[in-house]
């Protein structure tokens, strides 16, 4: 039993090492803020990842020494100062991962687009991706259920809709998801 336990953590620390440092976890970020985003992300991640860690080795801990072999239950009152100052560190660490990441979140969230900003819309089907990009006018056109065709109109876009005319719809990804899928 012994060794299933060792190799059970030797394979977590393999995964955990090689997702961190092999950059298993994220794609390679386009933009500054992809990068902050993931970093942040990362950070968050490890350290969640060491409490949750300590948490279960404190567990193990309190069994292993608080048990009693004569087949009852053992029985421990417990200390509240130790239950409160645990959750107060929670709480700090918490809060300070939020606040940490408030820039990023300003960032992505409230700020001003830029003149050369493009907007598009991402509408995700099963094996599927439409990206739609507006006419030169920045504005997309009115989409309605009642006009989506797969094949010829997935979004749905009116053609009556004078904003609509220039809206370039690409779908992308389903033949290479599909392929993998299947094969």
């Amino acid at each position: 039993m012994a060794w299933l336990l060792a190799l059970v953590f030797i394979l977590t620390a393999v995964l955990i090492v090689g997702g961190i440092a092999g950059n298993w976890l994220f794609p390679a970020a386009i933009t500054d803020l992809a990068r902050q985003f993931d970093d942040q992300f990362l950070l968050t991640i490890l350290i969640t990842g060491f409490f949750l860690v300590l948490a279960h080795v404190i567990l193990a801990y309190i069994v292993l020494r608080f048990r009693e072999g004569h087949g009852t239950a053992a029985y421990w009152l417990g200390n509240i100062n130790w239950v409160w100052g645990t959750v107060i560190v929670m709480a700090v660490v918490d809060l300070g991962l939020a606040f940490g990441s408030e820039s990023i979140w300003h960032k992505l969230h409230l700020a001003e687009n830029s003149s050369t900003a493009i907007r598009i819309e991402i509408v995700a089907q099963q094996f599927i991706w439409n990206v739609r990009y507006s006419g030169p006018d920045g504005q997309f056109g009115r989409g309605r259920r009642d006009l989506v065709d797969d094949a010829l109109n997935p979004l749905g876009i009116d053609p009556a809709d004078p904003a609509g005319k220039n809206d370039l719809v690409q779908p992308t990804l389903k033949a290479r998801l599909a392929s993998k899928r299947t094969g």
